[in-house]
């Protein structure tokens, strides 16, 4: 005695066409019902009658299929895997082993395969909260958007670090460079070296940073913009605060990209060190990158605006701070009394300069923007240094080891 597995379409079909060969249904109907016309009607009813209900299952029910994997592959493909691509997610498999090892097969095919093997778990999403899309705009450098991402890039081969990135928000194509924290001199390195390759863009979207947004309610009522604000204004560039992670989603999807696809490009690279991973970003990985995932803005016209002169850069991208000249014509700035040297003190006595300072610790003073000659004298009593969240937890991320349920969390050594 022989089973037939039949669909519950298939089952509905015999018992129209038993109806319509007892006369209880006549033929137009059952062709309405099942939606298939009157010839097809009289096909499977006679097929009905000669072989019964089998004669209406799916020809190649049990059989093996046409289009499935050959063995040989099959086994190329999990052995390139598990040596070279564990924790890939399916997509990037997929190009991997077209690029590198000429095995053409899909993604989706290659997802089954691997949920077979136990070397991919779907994830399962959150209920998120909705927010609607925002549409792009039009032109290519009218805004880009800012942020930095703290996460394991080297996976335990190196120190941890954060990746410093921009997207322009009408064609995603992006620029970032990794530092050891998330500071303003890496704000400034990264839009400095944009500036540069593309020119001015018009406005800059970011969070609500301290590096952005004074956020302590004393220091508002007595101080004015932060120094990368300050910057920013000098550049024309305007500076727009995010009042949530969502408002500025193309950055922290790009992220989301970059925390799975440049992790593992590294990995296959053996990078291990900052120096390593921003040649590679300079040299390739952008340019692969841009090419692949930007998209043509929906005007024409490029909004990116001449720079300044180099001049011009160094002296706008610099810490500015507020000094006063005492009787003796000196002043302490970073824990160092420095003199000035002028032949007409009784100009200079009391009154307020401003110090300019580049990252790489050189500095000068100016009075009414004249330069000033000025000589370290002797080191003053330094101040307790007040260091941000984000400075603080680079810096304790540098010194302890992840732990076994960080490490599951980050999915470091769990198949993804």
């Amino acid at each position: 005695m022989h089973s037939i597995t039949m669909s519950e379409k298939e089952l509905n079909k015999i018992e129209i066409l038993l109806q319509v060969n007892l006369g209880k249904l006549n033929r137009k109907v059952a062709s309405e019902k099942l939606n298939i016309s009157l010839r097809q009607v009289d096909r499977l009813r006679n097929k009905l009658r000669s072989e019964g209900p089998k004669g209406l299952a799916h020809g190649n029910r049990g059989r093996k299929s046409n289009n499935r994997l050959k063995e040989e592959i099959r086994l190329k493909v999990l052995f390139f895997i598990r040596k070279h691509y564990v924790g890939f997610g399916p997509t990037l498999a997929a190009e991997k082993l077209l690029k590198d090892h000429q095995l053409k097969i899909s993604k989706e095919k290659l997802r089954q395969l691997m949920k077979e093997e136990g070397l991919w778990e779907a994830r399962k999403r959150k209920g998120t909260k909705y927010h609607p899309r925002r549409p792009r705009r039009s032109h290519w450098g009218d805004l880009l958007q800012g942020d930095g991402s703290h996460h394991d890039w080297f996976e335990e081969r190196g120190s941890s670090c954060v990746l410093v990135a921009v997207i322009d928000d009408a064609t995603n194509r992006s620029y970032g460079l990794f530092f050891d924290g998330e500071t303003i001199e890496a704000y400034v390195n990264v839009m400095r070296r944009y500036l540069e390759k593309y020119g001015k863009p018009r406005s800059l979207y970011v969070d609500k940073d301290s590096i952005f947004l004074k956020n302590n309610v004393e220091s508002i009522k007595t101080t004015g913009d932060t120094q990368f604000c300050r910057m920013m204004k000098e550049l024309d560039i305007c500076l727009i605060c995010a009042h949530s992670p969502e408002a500025k989603g193309r950055i922290e999807r790009l992220f989301g990209t970059l925390q799975d696809r440049l992790v593992k490009e590294m990995r296959l690279l053996n990078i291990s060190s900052i120096e390593e991973a921003n040649k590679y970003l300079e040299t390739e990985f952008w340019d692969d990158f841009n090419k692949r995932w930007s998209v043509s803005p929906k005007e024409s016209e490029n909004y990116h605006r001449t720079i300044p002169s180099e001049t011009a850069l160094d002296r706008i991208f610099t810490l500015r701070r507020k000094r006063m000249v005492s009787k003796s014509l000196d002043f302490s700035y970073q824990g160092v009394l420095y003199q000035i040297i002028s032949k007409t003190p009784n100009r200079l006595a009391k009154k307020s300069i401003v110090i300019f300072e580049r990252f790489d610790g050189t500095l000068w003073a100016e009075l009414d923007g004249v330069k000033l000659n000025i000589k370290p004298f002797k080191d003053a009593p330094k101040a307790t240094p007040i260091e941000d969240s984000k400075t603080i937890n680079s810096f304790i991320n540098k010194r302890r080891p992840l732990t076994t349920i960080e490490k599951h969390r980050r999915g470091i050594g769990c198949p993804r």
